[in-house]
């Protein structure tokens, strides 16, 4: 079985992911001998700028034509996979490459910050593509360095085995994108001072896109500044090279972390306009979010609301809108809503606007969710493990007392621990039935009295 290596990782050859890769060709040698296993690698993460050259791409798309099985290896990135990635997923479609008849699995390695959406966002370009998806694997970055760990990572590639031998994969439930068109027609108000706002777009060749972006430019009460990613925007995915982690600045000088931290970061309000691809954001979108990566996991715009103008189906996009709504939660970004052309009405545009300037004005913030919650309490256990790596976060997370453990409360630990002593006493229990209810409620009877 020819199974070929994807590299999306940015690093290439460096690429921890890459390692688990190469563990599986290791342990597939030794214990799959009947499968005669051939494995072959490319580093399209690292070379994807080059395919522009039709030599270059032609070489991997021959690979990929002579492949039994396709294992995209890559690290998560803000929620997703890499931008290089993507991009990677957009040569395949534009060219008309399909994966039918080709097994196709994904592998990847991070702090498991949301990997269930980057993984929901390629399994669903592999069934676009029309590939055999087969479930894939999530490993934190040194799960391979533990025993018990390697052993249920083999587990898992026998099980990928199995499937492949007894042909069993997934079949998409999604329908095809399609793209209405919105036509402008709100009239301009008057202005006022006071507020920046700022539109981030990825496609303004799209013209119902722009009628979105215009209606709102139109009917803000504020000056609007729309920027165009492909004009105006990084002009390459983050390389994950670890260098601003120490410094705050990025080692790619294409003026984009200027644009970024002087404009993008101290608008008041900033409204994302894109178009889906593939069920998810484009690589031009995902490059914008990478390269944010020069602040760190600090959430430098916290209380900046955020809106959303989406061209295409986005209620029938279950990953995309969990993807959404978790990086305004992550964030701090109370979100005023996500308009989708594919039944928007210079209506709801007029609610969005009325939501981002009411939060504006009053400064509202989101309320803290699972989503928020959860993904801070990863970054809060990282980078206190990582501080001497990460340091301009840890600087940031203990100045904001977001080192928050639970540890720290030895008050409320040793009232518990009375407590349950007391529930544990049947003479206490006899006298007071309701002891445990009425003790939760008395905190609240001070400030309802």
């Amino acid at each position: 079985m020819k199974v070929l290596v994807l590299n999306g990782s940015p690093k290439g050859e460096y690429s921890v992911t890459l390692q688990y890769a190469k563990y599986l060709e290791k342990i597939s040698a030794r214990d799959h001998l009947d499968n005669g296993f051939d494995f072959d690698y490319i580093n399209v993460g690292k070379n994807v700028y080059s395919y522009s050259n039709f030599d270059k791409l032609q070489a991997v798309l021959d690979k990929i034509a002579e492949a039994d099985m396709l294992i995209f290896a890559y690290p998560v990135y803000t929620f997703l996979a890499p931008s290089q990635l993507h991009k990677f997923f957009e040569i395949l479609d534009s060219n008309g490459v399909k994966l039918t008849d080709k097994y196709v699995v994904q592998l990847t390695t991070s702090k498991r910050f949301y990997d269930v959406t980057a993984h929901q966002a390629v399994k669903d370009v592999v069934q676009h593509l029309d590939g055999k998806y087969v479930d894939g694997y999530s490993a934190d970055m040194d799960d391979l360095l533990n025993d018990d760990l390697r052993a249920h990572f083999k587990n898992w590639w026998d099980y990928v085995i199995y499937r492949v031998n007894n042909d069993v994969y997934e079949k998409s439930a999604l329908a095809e994108t399609t793209h209405n068109t919105y036509l402008p027609t709100a009239e301009p108000v008057t202005k006022r001072d006071g507020k920046k706002i700022i539109v981030v777009t990825d496609n303004t060749d799209n013209n119902s896109l722009t009628g979105m972006i215009t209606d709102f430019v139109n009917l803000c009460p504020y000056d609007v500044e729309v920027i165009d990613l492909k004009s105006q925007g990084p002009k390459s995915g983050c390389r994950g090279c670890l260098k601003c982690a120490q410094t705050g600045v990025c080692v790619i000088k294409d003026g984009f972390s200027d644009l970024l931290n002087d404009k993008i970061n101290k608008a008041d309000a900033v409204v994302m306009a894109f178009e889906t691809v593939m069920h998810t954001i484009s690589s031009t979108f995902k490059a914008y979010y990478d390269r944010q990566f020069v602040n760190g996991h600090r959430p430098v715009t916290a209380g900046q609301p955020t809106a959303y103008l989406v061209s295409g189906n986005y209620d029938g996009e279950s990953n995309l809108k969990t993807y959404v709504e978790a990086k305004s939660a992550v964030g701090g970004n109370l979100n005023c809503g996500v308009v989708s052309d594919q039944n928007a009405t210079v209506k709801d545009i007029e609610n969005m606007v009325a939501k981002l300037t009411y939060a504006l004005g009053n400064k509202v913030t989101p309320y803290k969710n699972f989503y928020e919650v959860g993904g801070m309490r990863i970054f809060r256990d990282m980078i206190w493990i990582m501080r001497g790596i990460m340091k301009l976060d840890y600087d940031y997370y203990k100045k904001h007392d977001m080192l928050d453990f639970p540890q720290k409360k030895r008050g409320t630990m040793i009232a518990m621990k009375l407590v349950g002593k007391l529930m544990r006493s049947k003479a206490i229990n006899k006298k007071m039935p309701n002891m445990m209810e009425e003790g939760m409620l008395m905190p609240y009877k001070k400030i309802l009295d």
